[in-house]
């Protein structure tokens, strides 16, 4: 399968996964068994961590992906990194994979200027501002 073929095929279930629980199970597989995956991208698309964090993939794919080497310091000149994409997509359990694994991604600057915690506090949820300013208060 071609690069563009398997970042649409992992996007389609990704879409798919709260419905439907074998798309999850299709997309735990992917992202357990290639490598880097979540790291891939295409020449009009950002890369395929931030695509299923915009998608709302389950918060197991996202950890999936993070775990087999999904950079989450990736990022797009319009949102910024997967932090950013996490606030904006109000995906709670997102940002959580994230900060837990790279609490530093609490700091970023977003492609437009702004830091996880001022995109949190425009777009909500109470929950996310909590989990964001938690992740900044223990790791100064």
């Amino acid at each position: 399968m071609t690069t563009a073929g398997t970042y649409e095929e992992f996007c389609k279930v990704c879409v798919c996964c709260d419905d439907f629980p074998v798309y999850e199970e299709k997309a735990l597989r992917m992202a357990t068994t290639m490598p880097q995956l979540g790291n891939m991208q295409t020449d009009t698309n950002p890369a395929l961590l931030l695509a299923a964090i915009m998608f709302h993939a389950s918060t197991k794919v996202i950890t999936a992906l993070l775990d087999n080497g999904a950079d989450p310091h990736l990022h797009d000149r319009t949102i910024g990194s997967a932090i950013h994409f996490a606030c904006a997509a109000q995906h709670v359990g997102a940002a959580s994979a994230i900060l837990k694994r790279h609490p530093d991604c609490a700091k970023l600057m977003g492609g437009r200027g702004k830091t996880p915690l001022e995109i949190a506090k425009e777009l909500g949820p109470p929950e996310m501002v909590s989990l964001i300013e938690k992740c900044i208060a223990d790791h100064p």
